[in-house]
Formats: structure tokens, C-alpha cells, sequence
């Protein structure tokens, strides 16, 4: 029996230390544009409709981005895990490389 689909927020913070009484605030981890070239060498990309280059599929996971233009920066990703035994070697790698934290949604 599959486990229903879990969601997990994508950010990058200011600070890697909380020990800080202010709370942390998030960067920009790039324009739309660069996210998406960003993330297709994690094999994460559009299916191909132009309409639809906000959402993006990869190896157990949608990343959900924000309705914004591709010169846009962004700050956050929205990730629907949907098959956990691919998805978390994915979603590690890439938040390692590309200095990014996992939330919970």
C-alpha cells in the first residue's frame, strides 16, 4: 500500500545559524528561469506545455512554483512527494548542491 503524497517547502535562508532571536529571512533562489535550468540536472522539468512551466515532475516529486514571470525572482518551492522510495535521494542532493532547506508544508 502507497503512502498518500506529502508536501514540503523549498527555501533558502539568510542565515544557516537560528541561535539568532530574529527570525531567519528568506533569499531569493533565483529567477523562475534559473530555477528551472537549475533543477532540470536533477531530471525535474515542465512536461513539455508551455502553460504549464510552473509545475515541474521529476523522479517522485511535482515542484510547484509560483505564478510569476520568468525574470521573476523566487523564494520558495512547493514539492509534492509521490513516491518516497526515489523522491528524498533526489530532494537531499539537490537541497546539498544548491544550499537550499526543506520546510514542512
Amino acid at each position: 500500500m502507497s503512502r498518500p503524497a506529502r508536501n514540503i517547502l523549498l527555501v533558502k535562508y539568510d542565515q544557516l545559524d537560528f541561535e539568532d532571536e530574529a527570525p531567519p529571512v528568506l533569499e531569493p533562489m533565483g529567477t523562475a528561469r534559473e530555477l528551472r535550468d537549475s533543477l532540470g540536472i536533477f531530471n525535474i522539468a515542465a512536461d513539455g506545455d508551455p502553460a504549464e512551466r510552473h509545475v515541474l515532475h521529476g523522479p517522485g516529486v511535482i515542484v510547484q512554483m509560483p505564478l510569476v514571470g520568468d525574470d521573476d525572482e523566487v523564494r520558495q518551492l512547493l514539492v509534492t512527494i509521490n513516491d518516497d522510495t526515489i523522491a528524498w535521494a533526489v530532494i537531499m542532493r539537490l537541497c546539498r548542491e544548491l544550499r537550499w532547506r526543506m520546510m514542512q508544508a
